[in-house]
């Protein structure tokens, strides 16, 4: 879950047993600076979410007084393809390379008998899933700012040879409530891709999965797939598909996956509707690129704004 919403909750007491190890990022810190932190340094303050086995709490760094997001990781939950040849979690691994103003900012970890504790930014504006529940859908405008954002982070991760494979509307967080910068977050089903190399294994969200992950080998194109999925929930503020539980779900995607209809997305661009059908291509060689789709004619105005 990573950068998180906030939302005002009752205090929590969390308990660290005394022997914890403490592990940090060493190149983000520096010779002169105090000890290494240790568990009693933060201070929890709200409960902010869960998802899968993890949860989330605000905390406070007693020293500087910043607010933190700090997400528990039971050890009982991993299985070994979670962690990294290093012992430590894949996500940790992954987090500590990371550096794009679209990416949650990853600060350090520590561990003790039990859990694996990370620390992150804190985002203020909520997930644009809770956004997109306020407002039953968005505007092709915010739609488009939002992807534009999304995507820059998703070619940094591919070009970094990293798949996400967790894209969509609760894993995008707004850093204010009154601005429209956004982060990618919750880096738990993350992985390193090798050139030429294939992954397997269904990770994310089901409503999120493309074809071929379901099928069996896939690539960094499952990314761009789940973001085409991602605009066209966030355009009609509903579920891509009707089933109910997970079976259905991934039947339905192998045999009639979502393609963009002009009459369900009423109102969008011929621009748009172009750039959402090159994302939701269901073959995966022919599918848009990260580097294509931030060139794509859809994002003229963005390029201006943001680069």
């Amino acid at each position: 879950m990573g950068c998180v919403n906030v939302k005002k909750q009752t205090k929590l007491r969390m308990k660290v047993t005394p022997s914890s190890t403490v592990v940090t990022d060493n190149s983000r810190r520096s010779s002169y600076e105090l000890p290494s932190p240790s568990p009693s340094d933060y201070e929890p303050l709200s409960f902010l979410g869960a998802g899968g086995f993890a949860e989330v709490t605000a905390c406070k760094h007693i020293r500087t007084k910043s607010i933190k997001a700090q997400k528990k990781i039971p050890k009982s939950k991993l299985k070994p393809y979670h962690l990294h040849q290093s012992k430590k979690p894949k996500e940790v691994h992954i987090l500590e390379s990371l550096d794009h103003p679209n990416i949650v900012s990853f600060f350090e970890y520590f561990e003790d008998r039990e859990n694996y504790y990370l620390i992150t930014e804190i985002c203020k504006g909520n997930s644009l899933y809770s956004n997109l529940i306020k407002s039953g859908k968005f505007s092709e405008k915010k739609v488009k700012e939002s992807m534009f954002q999304v995507l820059q982070a998703v070619e940094y991760l591919h070009d970094k040879k990293i798949v996400h494979r967790d894209i969509k509307p609760e894993n995008v967080l707004l850093t204010s409530s009154n601005g429209s910068h956004v982060k990618l977050s919750d880096f738990g089903s993350a992985d390193e891709i090798g050139v030429n190399k294939k992954l397997f294994g269904g990770f994310g969200s089901v409503f999120y999965l493309a074809p071929e992950v379901i099928i069996g080998e896939y690539n960094e194109k499952v990314d761009i797939w789940s973001c085409g999925v991602m605009m066209w929930v966030l355009l009609t503020g509903k579920q891509p598909y009707i089933e109910k539980d997970a079976k259905t779900i991934k039947e339905r995607i192998v045999q009639r996956p979502l393609q963009p209809c002009q009459i369900e997305l009423g109102g969008l661009s011929c621009d748009g509707l172009d750039f959402m059908k090159k994302m939701l291509e269901v073959d995966s060689e022919k599918r848009i690129s990260a580097t294509e789709a931030l060139e794509h004619k859809w994002f003229e105005d963005c390029r201006k704004k943001y680069e």
